[in-house]
C-alpha cells in the first residue's frame, strides 16, 4: 500500500534582479525519499538541519536550460570548513545552485517559509562576513579574528537565541502566526549526532545512529555503511584531526601513568 503521507516543504525559485518567491508545498512521500536531496552543513551547525533537492512543485530534478543562480541554495550549500581555502565559497553543481529548489526540514517536519527565511537572514548577518570573494584575499591576521567570531555564531544555542528574539519581535508586532511556529533547535545534547551526517536522516526504528568507524567521532554519525562511504571525502580531514587528537590525549596520559 502506497505511503500518501505528504510533508510541507518549500520550493524557492530565483527571479531576475536578485529576488526570489518562496512557495509552499506538500512533497509527496516518494519525492521525500528521493536519493536527490542534498543536507545542508551549515544548517546542521546551528541545529536545524535541512536538505535542498533541484526542482520545482511539479518536476523533481533539475529543470532544462539556462537557469538564474538560487542565492539562497548558495548560502546553505557554503562551504563552512575553515581550513579549507574555499571556505565561504558556495559548493555544489549548477543543478543545485540555479533555478528552483526545494528546502525540507531533515526531522521530518513541516518546514515554514518563515523559518526557512530567518534561517536565511541569521546566516547572511551573523556569519556571512565569511562569504564575499575578497575574505580569502585580506590578512591572515585579520581573517583569523573574523574566522573566531563566526565559529562562536555557528552554534545551535546561538541561532536559538537568535530565533526566540526574532519570534518575540514578530509577535509583538502583530504577526499572529509566529505564535505557533517555535524555536526548531533542540538543544539536548549534541544536535549534529541526531542526524545522519551524510543524508539527513534522522534514526529511524529505534536503530541509533553509528560514529565513524576509524575514529568513533560523535558528531559525524550515520544510519549505515553507504552512507558513510558517500561522506567519506567530506568527513576526511575532520577525521584526521580526531585521530590525531586521540593519539595525543592517549600518548599525555601515558606519560602521565606512573
Amino acid at each position: 500500500m502506497a505511503d500518501e503521507r505528504r510533508i510541507a516543504a518549500v520550493i524557492v525559485t530565483p527571479t531576475r534582479g536578485y529576488s526570489q518567491t518562496n512557495k509552499r508545498c506538500l512533497m509527496p512521500m516518494h519525492q521525500v525519499r528521493s536519493t536527490s536531496w542534498k543536507i545542508s552543513s551549515i544548517s546542521a551547525l546551528l541545529g536545524f538541519p535541512v536538505k535542498l533537492s533541484p526542482g520545482s512543485e511539479t518536476q523533481s530534478g533539475p529543470p532544462k536550460g539556462k537557469q538564474l543562480f538560487n542565492g539562497t541554495a548558495g548560502a546553505f550549500h557554503v562551504e563552512v570548513d575553515m581550513t579549507s581555502p574555499k571556505f565561504g565559497e558556495p559548493q555544489g553543481t549548477s543543478a543545485e545552485l540555479e533555478g528552483p529548489v526545494a528546502f525540507m526540514r531533515c526531522d521530518g517536519k513541516d518546514l515554514d517559509p518563515l523559518q526557512l527565511d530567518t534561517l536565511l537572514m541569521y546566516i547572511l548577518l551573523s556569519v556571512g562576513v565569511g562569504f564575499f570573494p575578497e575574505f580569502p584575499h585580506l590578512p591572515k591576521a585579520m581573517t583569523d579574528v573574523v574566522k573566531v567570531q563566526i565559529a562562536k555564531k555557528l552554534t545551535p544555542s546561538a541561532f536559538a537565541a537568535y530565533y526566540e528574539k526574532h519570534r518575540q519581535q514578530e509577535i509583538a508586532a502583530g504577526k499572529k502566526k509566529w505564535e505557533t511556529l517555535e524555536c526548531p533547535v533542540q538543544l539536548e545534547g549534541d544536535v549534529e549526532a541526531i542526524f545522519c551526517a551524510a543524508c539527513g536522516s534522522q534514526s529511524m526504528d529505534g536503530k541509533e545512529l553509528q560514529p565513524c568507524s576509524r575514529c568513533n567521532r560523535g558528531r559525524a554519525r550515520y544510519c549505515g555503511e553507504n552512507c558513510q562511504l558517500a561522506d567519506r571525502k567530506k568527513h576526511k580531514n575532520s577525521c584526521k584531526k580526531a585521530l590525531a587528537a586521540q593519539a595525543k590525549a592517549a600518548a599525555r596520559k601515558s606519560s602521565e601513568e606512573p
